[in-house]
């Protein structure tokens, strides 16, 4: 609050020209009386005021409000670009590291991700898929349970290819050659299977796995298998032999750019659905790389 001015002073200020002119006592009387009967604090911010300004320098003070609300609004604002409160930089999460493939090998797998190399007629086709604890490799084309491949109730699963054809009498397979020539394309083996006697084949439909497209169909092997040679049943040249008496084979045959592929899944029907599930979640992770 202000010191109370001196009202002769005050007086003599703004009416120095009335006095000068020699203004009447009676007026500089009246306007001391006035001055000292009126308040003299100093009004903060009379909303008041607003209505008795003229349009732009409303304008001004509003855009003068307008701009002082959107600085306090940025200042209050959280930062982007990563700093968090007091300014502080907010940390990034680290990358989750990317597991390395196994090679497939024989023995014990660790559970995850497992890499086949080599496969198809050019040696060129990679193949990667996901296995779980109890599971090993065989002869870097195979993988197979810890229990075992075997009747009653054992199964396994293998990439290869049918190299020169396939046994017209596969009871003979260990000992002659491969008399059924094949051609290179996924229809003409599946022409060929179609063709054989030796055992029941499914019809082949059309399948995609690992990015590739192919036929799909089930060979279902003879009840009697001991009496081979050396208790041994190849379907063709270069196949595993059957695993006991009622042995299915599931196949994928791809065609992996010109290259063809097949994948076998063994099981018997003493395998349980368990098993079978575990085995099928293994297929079903199969990605392909020629």
């Amino acid at each position: 609050m202000s010191k109370r001015p001196d009202p002769d002073l005050a007086i003599t200020a703004w009416l120095v020209d009335e006095a000068r002119d020699g203004a009447s006592d009676r007026l500089i009387a009246a306007t001391r009386q006035q001055i000292e009967s009126t308040d003299q604090r100093r009004a903060w911010w009379p909303a008041w005021r607003f209505r008795q300004m003229n349009m732009p320098i409303r304008f001004a003070v509003a855009a003068a409000a307008v701009v002082a609300v959107a600085a306090a609004g940025i200042y209050l604002a959280p930062r982007q670009g990563g700093n968090g409160p007091g300014g502080l930089p907010t940390p990034s999460p680290s990358p989750s590291p990317t597991a390395t493939p196994q090679p497939l090998s024989d023995g014990p797998l660790e559970a995850g991700t497992v890499i086949a190399t080599g496969l198809g007629p050019s040696e060129s086709t990679s193949i990667t898929f996901t296995v779980p604890d109890g599971w090993e490799g065989f002869a870097r084309s195979c993988v197979l349970p810890v229990t075992g491949t075997t009747a009653p109730d054992g199964m396994g699963i293998c990439f290869g290819e049918v190299n020169t054809g396939l046994y017209s009498d596969p009871c003979h397979g260990s000992t002659g050659a491969a008399d059924v020539p094949v051609g290179p394309t996924v229809d003409e083996l599946v022409d060929a299977f179609t063709a054989q006697t030796a055992y029941e084949v499914s019809t082949a439909t059309d399948v995609t796995l690992g990015g590739y497209t192919g036929k799909r169909m089930d060979l279902q092997l003879p009840t009697d298998v001991a009496s081979c040679d050396l208790g041994e049943f190849y379907p063709w040249s270069g196949s595993i032999y059957a695993q006991g008496p009622d042995n299915r084979w599931r196949l994928w045959i791809l065609d992996i750019e010109g290259d063809r592929l097949v994948v076998t899944a063994s099981d018997f029907p003493g395998t349980s659905a368990e098993d079978r599930a575990e085995q099928q979640a293994i297929v079903d992770s199969i990605q392909i790389e020629p």
